[in-house]
């Protein structure tokens, strides 16, 4: 990986004891981050010489070495599906709960999430998609998770299998909603019944707007 930064870009470079990778990375180790991003990561490093290391071959004049051992480097886990965090309610909370929730989730590991409605009523879950693509598409603080977009659990699930899920609220698979929600922001995977979407509309709109189709709450068989 190259190890060229930015000249005047600030540098950290992280050590752990082990670094997880898909090949798992025996330590010292270290990971070279600028700007946010990672520029490379170096094996069997020796800690006492990182600095000299790092002047020797980063073009940054700002290099921060932080010692995390014993601790691990790992990368952030991806939050795929949840509903609220401390209180913090994603299907039905103002927009302030889903920024509580970004600001919260790096404490657990998760640097990035889906919030996940449940189903609720029509105007409702606009409202409640507009209320998290306002929270994503706020100026985001580097220590917040970040938000991927929208998952919908619901609406379009089966009445029998509907688990803690509001009752009155389940509708068929509605593609003309789905787009209406789309154009309002960013839904990227939605669960749904498939023998409840007759003739596949629902999941045809999915595959055009390239969103995740998720089987969900379905009385579905093989």
């Amino acid at each position: 990986m190259d190890t060229h930064t930015t000249a005047g870009a600030e540098t950290r470079i992280l050590i752990g004891s082990e670094l997880c990778l898909p090949d798992r990375v025996a330590g010292p180790a270290a990971v070279v981050v600028a700007d946010g991003t990672i520029q490379a990561v170096w094996r069997d490093v020796d800690a006492s010489t990182v600095q000299q290391r790092a002047e020797r071959e980063l073009r940054s004049p700002h290099v921060i070495v932080i010692d995390l051992r014993p601790w691990r480097v790992a990368p952030g886990f991806i939050d795929l599906h949840t509903h609220g965090l401390k209180g913090h309610d994603v299907t039905s909370g103002p927009q302030s709960d889903i920024t509580s929730m970004a600001g919260d989730l790096p404490r657990t590991g998760v640097t990035a999430f889906y919030p996940s409605i449940a189903s609720t009523g029509r105007e409702e879950t606009r409202r409640q998609v507009l209320r998290i693509e306002a929270a994503r598409c706020d100026a985001a603080a580097e220590t917040a998770a970040e938000i991927l977009g929208i998952r919908l659990e619901g609406p379009f699930i089966s009445h029998r299998k509907k688990g803690a899920q509001y009752e009155p609220a389940i509708r068929p698979p509605d593609p003309v909603e789905l787009d209406e929600l789309a154009e309002l922001g960013r839904v990227r995977i939605v669960d749904f019944a498939p023998e409840e979407d007759h003739g596949l509309r629902l999941l045809a709109a999915l595959n055009q707007r390239r969103i995740l189709a998720s089987i969900g709450h379905t009385m579905a068989t093989f």
